[in-house]
């Protein structure tokens, strides 16, 4: 049954999100994204977004280079106290 849960939650959870995160912190984090997702789409090579593959390549490459190292400091300076 493992299948089935994991269903549930695709159909439950907005982007993934946790299905024990409260509903209004799921719907403000999707809410972010899709602004976050529209800026990063502006800044996009059109020509790569034709297939999934291109698709796939261009989030990960924006993730990495303008997400993954905001979160990550965010986080660092949670754990050292810091605003």
């Amino acid at each position: 049954m493992e299948g089935s849960s994991n269903m549930r939650c695709l159909r439950l959870c907005p982007a993934g999100l946790s299905p024990t995160m409260k509903l209004d912190k799921q719907e403000r984090i999707k809410a972010c994204l899709q602004e976050l997702a529209t800026l990063l789409y502006e800044e996009a090579d059109k020509s790569q977004l034709t297939d999934l593959e291109g698709i796939e390549k261009t989030v990960r490459s924006q993730v990495l280079e303008y997400v993954r190292s905001e979160i990550a400091l965010f986080l660092l300076n949670k754990q050292l106290g810091q605003k």
